[in-house]
């Protein structure tokens, strides 16, 4: 649960659970009947700080339900109901009972609030049980959520919505490099390019036609669209110099 907050709110993992309670989050649907968390309250996180106001501070971000089996609001739901209803914040230290065995008791997690020293530990203990090739702090879940919301598309202004930046500038350390899918795009919207193209362009024929009004250059408009598209030779029309001429464009089919 730890992991969807950080994702899903785009924070950095550390100061931002800390300030977590029980209540801070509220069960709610939307006006299409999808269900979805969101926060009861801002938390202080350092995009905040200095001069950064309330009313400035992103509002009604939300965490969708999925209907999987990690669908994380059921999750959120379960922890909530396993947290000793005495609890205060949202993270409290583990019940050792239920370690071992969890179907005997309600409470799996007690009223003690973790340290902030546990906080630090919950991303490298994840990398190692993963076996990872290198070893991330909370701050990379934070990189990952923009890095993947960048990736999929989205504006720079419902980023900053997320996660709080307050000007586009912010977001260029997170987002620097493309992702594959779009190296692959690029790469395919290039290889459209007429150089690249397997079936050679068909070149009409040009001639120099004898003095004619300047009407006769091209006088049918569907034609010459229909020709840029079929040949791509429009790019001489459209590119070229010509001095004192006329130009005949014969398409043979």
């Amino acid at each position: 649960m730890w992991l969807n907050l950080a994702i899903h709110f785009v924070s950095r993992g550390l100061e931002f659970h800390q300030q977590l309670r029980r209540n801070s989050f509220e069960f709610l649907t939307d006006d299409d009947g999808l269900e979805f968390a969101r926060l009861t309250h801002e938390t202080q996180q350092k995009n905040f700080q200095g001069g950064l106001s309330k009313d400035e501070a992103p509002q009604d971000r939300r965490m969708y339900a999925t209907n999987i089996n990690s669908c994380p609001v059921a999750l959120l739901k379960l922890l909530l109901a396993k947290t000793d209803p005495t609890a205060e914040f949202l993270f409290n230290s583990c019940n050792k009972i239920a370690l071992t065995y969890p179907s005997t008791t309600e409470v799996w997690f007690t009223n003690t609030p973790l340290s902030a020293r546990t906080y630090t530990l919950f991303m490298g203990d994840i990398c190692k049980q993963s076996k990872t090739s290198s070893s991330y702090t909370a701050h990379s879940l934070r990189a990952t959520a923009i890095h993947q919301l960048s990736n999929l598309g989205m504006e720079a202004r419902h980023i900053m919505f997320m996660s709080g930046h307050r000007n586009e500038a912010s977001l260029r350390s997170y987002t620097r490099e493309p992702s594959n899918g779009q190296k692959r795009m690029m790469s395919n919207a290039l290889s459209l390019h007429p150089m690249n193209s397997a079936q050679p362009l068909a070149v009409p024929s040009l001639a120099i036609a004898p003095p004619t009004s300047a009407m006769g250059i091209v006088s049918n408009t569907a034609m010459y669209s229909r020709m840029h598209a079929q040949t791509g030779f429009g790019d001489v029309l459209t590119s070229g110099t010509f001095h004192n001429c006329n130009i005949r464009i014969d398409i043979h089919k």
